[in-house]
């Protein structure tokens, strides 16, 4: 199976949030109400990282 990079770009409002793309979410299994963490490094890279799923 290929490997498939997906970029986009997204602006951060004026209460700092960035809108994650639905098919991001959906690639990723991610869900309303998941828990992430979040890692920025000294050379400015943030990672997002999912820490629990929400129980339906």
């Amino acid at each position: 199976m290929e490997n498939k990079e997906t970029m986009t770009k997204r602006t951060l409002d004026e209460l700092g949030r960035i809108v994650i793309p639905k098919e991001i979410r959906a690639k990723l299994g991610w869900n309303e109400r998941d828990t992430f963490t979040f890692h920025c490094t000294e050379n400015n890279t943030l990672t997002l990282q999912l820490a629990e799923k929400h129980q339906s």
